[in-house]
């Protein structure tokens, strides 16, 4: 522990009993993330930096341990079972170290546990063991601080999760430095780490735990690559003070470690012009607000389908930090390619409530003209390829648009026609010579598919900027991932195919917003493709049409809801900060706007007439050829033979 997290806890203790306080002690020293506040009962509910999985811990009111560093019980620890499989079968324990993921040192103390096989790119940590806990205990009473510091000080010197553990219970170890591993170098040892900045908490990571080290040496506060934009604006060219520069002030106090991310992450820059859809340059505000929009939005949807009004939807709950994370790191010219669980790109570029209700309804203001399922949307001014429900079809035409892309740019280079590398988030210029990536989103069951493969194949060969962005939730519908590979998850294939990856926790909006800005990057810099795995949960059914009962446990849904929530993650950073005066009431106060909102739209977007039946022959041929024109005329026979049943 570094001399500044031993200060800031000494400075907790103050006006506290010691026993209290060495019962904390012990409990952030246990790895307890659950730090209660002053005058509540002390739980032991935590995610394990030391052992070799994340899945919760309970209390064992039966039993208690006594420490040998102070006269105080604490309750000891019983892990909770994997959640029970549908027929009754308890899922296998990965964590063996027989299994692949048995490469991986568990790390015990922040060191690496004796017989452990370290990765070429990790190394052992010193502990200072030179002050006893008692020692530092008593060191501590000399300090004071009110009761919201202490709470505030221990939950920041808790001791972050080394390891994390997803669907098919292999544990996966965490870095909090950003690293895209490229063609170039050797492929990590063992399990590939997952990147992430943010705790549950809403805490940032010092580091101190991870449970992967990379090699190179952390960013200067001095490189010149901190000239970074916000929407075209340079941050050190002249932007007034405003609540995101002091955030990020308080912020890089706070968390030294992350100085260079907090500094070149969009997400705590201001916007260059005022977003339309909340009349502010606060982008981090805007960031809660689309997460809050997107949550109510995919309820009342789903409920609406369940009442009739609308005959099919897909929700998104558990994976919006992907989508406003991945979407705020990329730039307008940028084309996204969506599967079909991608509402928030769409939202963060501003498409509106009412186009998706017209979208959903089918009516003569849907921009598909009623052609296409609900949730299958698409906007050309947006740069959002429309949506096709077959898996995987989305992942070459990737590879064509970012070739297209790149012959563009390199045709406006060769006429002397100024272009844009900006890789910072926002809005960016008109210009159509601006250098662009494609992004493809898809999730883990499209890569069983031939297109995913021949797609990969296809970008690295003919050196395309796209970014394939998978959204590893655990399920194909019903096929979870120990069905659907053998393989340590889908980043691995990247040195297969040649080209750089990176795995990342998909639920930690900071973190992926940061691996996507570095992927465009490279992308761009280097005409090459990136795939990018983010680890997350899919909290909802498959879509209305599934039952996800039938294959997985509640108490499983119901763990990862709990536990590795996103929206709650960034509720619990804006709240744990104060920022902009965020509380509990001011979300409430928010989701109740934006559920108004949607209500709404959708009462506007069921009034609304139905396209023309005319639409359904239009917009395939220039000219409509003489058996386009017979089938037309048939069904305009067949419905005029039978008016009633049809009102259209």
């Amino acid at each position: 522990m570094s001399s500044g997290r031993k200060a800031s806890l000494f400075a907790a203790v103050a006006r506290h009993r010691r026993q209290r306080f060495v019962g904390l002690w012990h409990a952030l020293e246990s790895g307890n993330n659950a730090i209660t506040a002053p005058g509540e009962t002390l739980g032991f509910r935590l995610l394990s930096s030391n052992a070799s999985s994340s899945r919760h811990y309970d209390d064992d009111k039966n039993a208690t341990t006594t420490s040998t560093s102070a006269s105080t019980s604490t309750p000891s620890r019983k892990r909770i079972p994997p959640a029970q499989t549908s027929n009754g079968i308890a899922k296998n324990n990965k964590n063996d170290s027989t299994q692949r993921g048995g490469i991986v040192p568990s790390k015990i103390n922040g060191e690496a546990s004796a017989g452990s096989v370290l990765s070429p790119l990790q190394a052992p940590k010193k502990v200072d063991t030179s002050t006893t806990s008692n020692t530092r205990i008593a060191e501590a009473f000399s300090l004071d601080m009110d009761a919201e510091d202490l709470r505030s000080s221990l939950l920041q010197n808790k001791l972050s999760p080394s390891e994390l553990t997803f669907t098919g219970d292999s544990s996966i170890p965490v870095t909090s430095r950003l690293h895209i591993v490229t063609p170039e170098e050797d492929t990590p040892r063992g399990v590939w780490p997952i990147f992430r900045i943010m705790d549950e908490d809403g805490t940032f990571r010092d580091g101190s735990n991870d449970g992967y080290l990379h090699d190179e040496a952390p960013i200067s506060k001095d490189d010149s690559s901190f000239r970074i934009y916000a929407n075209g604006t340079n941050i050190n060219g002249g932007i007034a003070e405003n609540n995101l520069s002091k955030f990020r002030a308080s912020l890089r106090q706070r968390y030294p470690n992350q100085w260079s991310e907090i500094e070149r992450n969009g997400l705590f820059l201001p916007s260059k012009l005022e977003y339309a859809d909340t009349n502010s340059k606060d982008t981090l505000k805007r960031l809660l607000i689309h997460m809050l929009r997107l949550r109510e939005m995919d309820t009342i949807y789903h409920n609406a389908q369940r009442q009739g009004r609308v005959s099919f939807y897909l929700t998104c709950r558990g994976e919006e930090g992907i989508h406003f994370g991945a979407t705020s790191a990329l730039q307008n010219q940028d084309v996204i390619l969506g599967q079909y669980r991608e509402q928030g790109p769409l939202m963060w570029r501003g498409f509106t409530l009412q186009q998706y209700a017209d979208q959903c309804f089918s009516n003569e203001d849907d921009l598909g003209k009623g052609r296409q399922m609900p949730i299958h949307y698409g906007s050309r001014a947006l740069n959002y390829q429309t949506i096709s429900s077959p898996l995987g079809t989305q992942i070459p035409q990737a590879v064509g648009v970012a070739l297209q892309l790149k012959l563009t740019a390199a045709a406006a280079e060769a006429t002397n026609i100024d272009t844009d590398t900006d890789t910072g988030t926002g809005v960016g210029t008109d210009s159509q010579h601006e250098k662009a990536v494609a992004i493809c989103f898809f999730g883990e069951g499209c890569t069983s598919t031939t297109d995913f493969h021949s797609g990969l194949n296809f970008a690295a060969t003919l050196k395309c900027p796209v970014i394939f962005f998978c959204r590893n939730n655990g399920y194909a519908i019903s096929t979870s991932v120990e069905e659907q590979y053998a393989s340590d998850g889908v980043v691995s294939k990247a040195p297969a195919y040649g080209m750089a990856g990176i795995r990342v926790d998909g639920n930690d909006v900071f973190a992926v917003h940061a691996a996507v800005r570095e992927a465009r990057a490279y992308a761009l810099k280097n005409n090459a493709p990136v795939l990018i795995e983010a680890m997350s949960y899919r909290q909802g059914h498959h879509s209305t049409s599934d039952d996800s009962s039938q294959y997985r446990s509640t108490e499983e849904v119901e763990h990862f809801a709990q536990k590795s929530d996103p929206l709650d993650r960034l509720q619990n950073f804006l709240k744990l900060h104060k920022y902009d005066g965020t509380t509990d009431d001011t979300i409430q106060s928010i989701v109740q706007e934006e559920k108004q909102a949607i209500l709404d739209a959708m009462r506007t977007a069921e009034k609304k007439p139905k396209p023309s039946v005319e639409l359904l022959f239009t917009d395939v041929y220039k000219e409509m050829p003489p058996s386009l024109k017979a089938q037309r005329d048939e069904l305009y026979e067949h419905m005029a033979k039978y008016p009633d049943e049809y009102t259209l």
